[in-house]
């Protein structure tokens, strides 16, 4: 009888993880995990705390795109099962039904909505919630089935997180800074989108949805693309050049990680004769921006250590 129980409540458990397994790859956590540390890095640089705002602010981010995630993952349950990368997702692979997606999404909005409201009961922070799941969901999701113009209103979703992190902060509109730092996860968008492209070039050429490969060679791209890197390596330096960052060596960190970048970008592309290694250069490009993102904390740490004591 015991030997039983231990059984069942073992499969039971493993059940539970399975689904709660699931319910994380519907909301893409460790996407919407990066995009609410861009929040909290852009709360951070304005107004150097750990204290219960910027936590809440993170974690409301989180969930709200963790929410918009969801949407979009019954928005594009079609085209998703006509691509390889993507057929094994919970809604194509039939593992969960449309009506648990809507329900996970909805639920995950309106607690992410509510978190923005709690950081600030204006209207400022609940307007660019909004603005984010209408640009995401409703603009660039529909748009990216029909056009390549996409990528524009894509990228923009990238900017509104920090932008909420920094007005969550006490910060304003009219900051050099913040422009700065939006421009930064703006420009990261478009390499890190052609990057995904050129490592799932047969899937997409497959599932005909509209982008560069149907006008440009792959050596085109590579070249638009190694463009494109260096003008967000160059971005990520903005930040110490107008003394957001203050600390001398993680100014020198942040110059390494740009010209890492650069340089291995320009080895794959340039010397070498083929077999670029797409994959590497899309997780470099991704911890590049998380370096920055850790070195402008460190920067704040350090610089305002007493305050955290």
């Amino acid at each position: 009888m015991k030997t039983n129980n231990t059984s069942n409540k073992r499969a039971w458990a493993e059940r539970l993880l399975m689904h709660l397994k699931m319910r994380f790859v519907l909301a893409k956590a460790p996407k919407s995990f990066l995009i609410s540390a861009s929040a909290l890095f852009a709360f951070i640089i304005k107004a150097p705390d750990i204290g219960f705002i910027p936590i809440l602010t993170g974690i409301s981010v989180f969930v709200l795109t963790s929410g918009a995630a969801t949407l979009n993952n019954y928005q594009d349950r079609y085209l998703d099962s006509k691509m390889q990368r993507t057929q094994n997702r919970p809604l194509p692979a039939g593992k969960i039904s449309v009506r648990q997606t809507l329900v996970q999404a909805v639920f995950l909005i309106l607690i992410g909505m509510a978190g923005l409201y709690l950081v600030d009961a204006s209207a400022t922070l609940l307007l660019l919630g909004a603005l984010a799941i209408l640009c995401y969901n409703f603009v660039y999701t529909p748009l990216k089935a029909k056009s390549m113009l996409a990528i524009f209103p894509g990228a923009v979703c990238g900017m509104l997180p920090p932008c909420i992190g920094w007005l969550a902060a006490g910060g304003t509109f009219d900051s050099i800074t913040l422009w700065s730092i939006l421009a930064m996860f703006g420009l990261w968008q478009l390499p890190h989108y052609w990057l995904v492209l050129l490592l799932h070039q047969q899937d997409y050429m497959r599932s005909k949805v509209p982008n560069m490969l149907s006008l440009f060679s792959t050596g085109q791209i590579r070249k638009v693309l190694f463009s494109w890197v260096m003008v967000f390596a160059i971005m990520t330096l903005a930040l110490p050049l107008l003394n957001a960052i203050v600390t001398d060596f993680v100014r020198w960190l942040i110059l390494l990680n740009a010209l890492c970048l650069v340089c291995n970008f320009a080895y794959q592309f340039f010397l070498k004769a083929e077999h670029y290694n797409y994959k590497s250069l899309l997780v470099h490009l991704n911890a590049s921006l998380v370096c920055m993102m850790s070195l402008g904390a460190v920067d704040r740490v350090i610089l305002f250590w007493p305050q955290f004591l």
